[in-house]
């Protein structure tokens, strides 16, 4: 009898355990609907880019949102967040009673039967060699991250080497995310953008863009054109902006620019705003076309637009820099 009931109390516990971890789960996914309402305004999508540019960059667009949702409750403005250990780890300690940020992270894949409800999304279809059908899900896991604010140094109180009050040093090491960026000088920042423009397959030159631009990107010569009458700084930013063109897909002979053009636009200028703002630029003024112009309320297309943006963002950052592996990327 006591075996029987020691077991009974396990599987209560267990389901009990399930029920609110889901529950915690639809949380957060509520949360994350809420906050994406916001990327159709032009705060809210300046908000959504800053946030990525001073560190956030590394994660999934959907726990970007949770992290700015619940930082913004709390006074934070999120810059450089990890979890506990890792935070112990850099010699830093999360000071009592901080709450960290609740993000979402795969608990694994699982087959369940069709009509079971507890999982989000729709889910792959998948016959077993016995004829049953199943569907394939993915389940979610709620962790916590912290941000620097809510961290101390271990050993003296003092701010460590790589902790920049401003997040802009110039030859400190900038913490991002779960890894260092070193921040580079203009042309270290230029050699490696032209190095991922000629990885594409795109020949780059400075001289005259048509039509009085700033810069060209033609896709039939596979030719990236940037003003020689720029000052340096420009240059950068507008070789960020034609690359992004290329990672985005935009230059594809099936996109269709000239039907797109607005939201091509939109995120190139938003990923070249994340790239250069994680390398050190400050990008507070640089100008971001108003993403409901091309979209007006479809959130469903401003959601995807801002996931692109920053997939891609952090595809060019990764090669940049170097790739590390994330720490809980969820629903995208």
């Amino acid at each position: 009898m006591a075996t029987a009931t020691k077991t009974r109390k396990t599987r209560n516990d267990t389901a009990r355990a399930r029920a609110d971890r889901a529950e915690k789960v639809a949380g957060l996914v509520a949360q994350i609907a809420d906050k994406a309402q916001e990327l159709a305004t032009a705060e809210g999508w300046q908000r959504m880019l800053t946030g990525a540019a001073a560190g956030l960059w590394r994660y999934s667009l959907n726990n970007q949102l949770l992290i700015l949702a619940q930082a913004a409750e709390r006074g934070i403005s999120p810059t450089q967040v990890a979890g506990y250990q890792t935070w112990r780890s850099r010699g830093r300690q999360v000071r009592s009673g901080e709450k960290g940020l609740a993000i979402l992270a795969p608990a694994g894949r699982f087959l369940v039967d069709l009509d079971e409800t507890e999982h989000l999304g729709e889910g792959r279809i998948v016959e077993l060699p016995d004829g049953t059908r199943k569907r394939e899900i993915i389940r979610y896991r709620t962790t916590y991250l912290w941000d620097i604010s809510q961290t101390d140094n271990l050993d003296s109180g003092e701010p460590t080497d790589d902790q920049d009050s401003g997040g802009h040093a110039d030859t400190q090491p900038v913490l991002v995310g779960n890894l260092t960026l070193q921040v580079v000088d203009l042309e270290e920042l230029r050699a490696g953008l032209a190095a991922q423009v000629a990885a594409a397959g795109y020949a780059l030159s400075y001289g005259t863009p048509t039509a009085g631009a700033d810069g060209h990107t033609d896709p039939h010569t596979h030719s990236v054109v940037v003003g020689s009458h720029l000052k340096p700084l420009q240059q950068v930013l507008t070789l960020a902006h034609e690359l992004a063109h290329i990672a985005l897909g935009h230059c594809a002979p099936t996109y269709g620019y000239h039907a797109h053009r607005g939201r091509a636009e939109v995120e190139a200028e938003s990923v070249a705003y994340v790239l250069l703002g994680a390398c050190g630029i400050d990008m507070t003024d640089a100008p971001i076309r108003y993403v409901a112009e091309w979209a007006g309320n479809d959130i469903d297309a401003i959601r995807a637009a801002a996931t692109t943006v920053t997939k891609t963002a952090k595809s060019l950052l990764d090669a940049l820099i170097g790739a590390e592996e994330d720490a809980g990327e969820a629903l995208d």
